[in-house]
């Protein structure tokens, strides 16, 4: 088994994963680190070198964060577009549940979608975070279009007061991003 200092300055012997855009750590990595050479201090397998995630190779809480999200994505998508019952229960056990249950399906999403493609560096700006402003407008539009879509699903009906609880929820992990990239470039 070889140490992470051993494979930093070797080429990967494994295949490259299919998220992995070919970029070998021991290839041109002074111009991605800020004039460092990668065999010049002992690098973890598990971080993000040059900006490229390697599911293999991210780290910890980026894996996570794949995972969350598309659970989160998932989670959304059936609860916003699966039919209702025909009684409607599930909006009269508890008073005002349905509006939390709407904010977090579509904060939960734009947090940690938000917080993944933050998390990974520019390509295009080298030493700036990248964009992740357009991952809340884009839940939030998707909140007007279900509601629209729920029309024409039995046993729903658009809702104003849903669409704003989802745009509350939008706004919830909007701020929380802001804070959480403020944070972490201090």
């Amino acid at each position: 088994m070889t140490t992470p200092a051993e494979r930093v300055g070797s080429p990967r012997s494994d295949p490259p994963s299919s998220v992995d855009h070919g970029t070998d750590l021991a290839d041109d990595s002074s111009s991605r680190q800020g004039g460092r050479t990668a065999s010049s201090s002992a690098v973890s397998p598990d971080i993000v070198q040059g900006g490229d995630i390697e599911v293999r190779g991210a780290p910890v809480l980026v894996r996570w964060l794949i995972v969350l999200s598309v659970v989160a994505v998932l989670v959304e998508l059936v609860g916003v577009y699966s039919p209702g019952s025909p009684n409607g229960l599930e909006s009269q056990l508890i008073p005002g549940l349905d509006k939390v249950g709407h904010a977090l399906m579509f904060g939960a999403p734009t947090f940690f979608i938000g917080w993944l493609l933050s998390w990974e560096p520019s390509r295009t700006h080298p030493g700036r975070q990248r964009r992740w402003w357009p991952v809340p407008l884009i839940f939030a539009a998707h909140g007007a279009l279900s509601e629209v879509i729920q029309g024409f699903i039995p046993y729903r009906d658009p809702d104003v007061g849903d669409f704003t609880a989802d745009v509350v929820g939008v706004v919830i992990a909007a701020v929380l991003l802001l804070a959480l990239n403020r944070r972490r470039a201090s």
